[in-house]
């Protein structure tokens, strides 16, 4: 919102200024997206600015000021998620403290203004995972489709909550997880379908098939050199991050490795206690025969 208010005008990067004439143009003129307009986004960017161009009847102005306040929103919502998540796990402030705050010292994740899908993306997927900690497979299932919808990345919180069901044998959760990733999945394509099957095509198309042949070839080393130069002086704090992301691992580790121990300690535990009534049988035995 600083990006917005700082100057008095609206301010908006290159992309964020597709998606919104993207929307705009869908409401306003019936330019369908990936049929009369090309990217490789997926739909969900499109129609989340087609829905902020209907709230705003289309002026640009507003448009802009709804795009920045929804992805300060995802911001936000990021960084409580993430503490929430780790206070579950490690039931530990500091852990939950370390986790959220972290990526507030990372310049760049606040400073970009206007509408980012990729904010979207990750708050959408930390909901999921969230939901599925309540015991809510289905709100699980459609939030991780819609983190799909903004960004192909997001393609792996399905995969999770998926992965988590069934892994607990959990069958009827994961009905109910691809369920609900089935609904979101035919609302989402089913604006795109009205335009006719042509439409679907193109999209499957320029958003699959378009990042495979057009990807980044950069040897590894190089990646991780960028990698590091974009996080720049924010490196301490990602570590502190990931160590507060990591607490709550290890301390299930722990608790893991002591029901284990104390496992293995109650059968011998036994044996000692028939031991112990074995020898004060015959000891008494031993006696009176004395």
């Amino acid at each position: 919102m600083s990006n917005f208010t700082r100057s008095g005008r609206p301010e908006i990067n290159g992309d964020g200024l597709f998606f919104l004439f993207s929307g705009r143009s869908w409401v306003t003129n019936g330019v369908t997206p990936y049929r009369n307009l090309i990217d490789i986004k997926p739909p969900v960017t499109h129609e989340f600015a087609a829905l902020i161009a209907v709230i705003s009847g289309g002026d640009p102005f507003l448009m802009v000021f709804l795009a920045d306040f929804t992805t300060s929103a995802a911001v936000v919502g990021i960084v409580v998620l993430v503490g929430q998540l780790a206070y579950q796990q490690a039931r530990d402030p500091r852990a939950a403290y370390a986790a959220g705050t972290a990526v507030l010292f990372f310049p760049l994740y606040y400073s970009y203004p206007g509408f980012r899908p990729k904010y979207f993306t990750v708050a959408f997927g930390l909901l999921s995972v969230w939901l599925l900690t309540r015991e809510q497979p289905a709100g699980a299932g459609a939030s991780a489709a819609v983190a799909a919808g903004f960004w192909q990345f997001g393609a792996i919180f399905p995969v999770l909550v998926l992965g988590q069901t069934a892994v607990r044998r959990d069958w009827s959760a994961t009905i109910r997880s691809l369920a609900g990733i089935v609904v979101v999945v035919i609302v989402v394509i089913l604006p795109i379908a009205l335009a006719g099957i042509l439409a679907v095509g193109d999209m499957l198309e320029q958003v699959i098939f378009f990042p495979i042949i057009a990807s980044e070839d950069m040897p590894l080393a190089v990646r991780i050199d960028k990698f590091v130069a974009i996080l720049g002086p924010a490196v301490p704090a990602v570590i502190i991050g990931v160590l507060g992301a990591l607490l709550p691992a290890a301390t299930a580790i722990k608790r893991r490795v002591l029901n284990r121990s104390r496992q293995r300690q109650t059968p011998v535990s036994g044996s000692l206690s028939w031991l112990d009534g074995l020898s004060s049988k015959y000891s008494f035995s031993i006696s009176t025969l004395g």
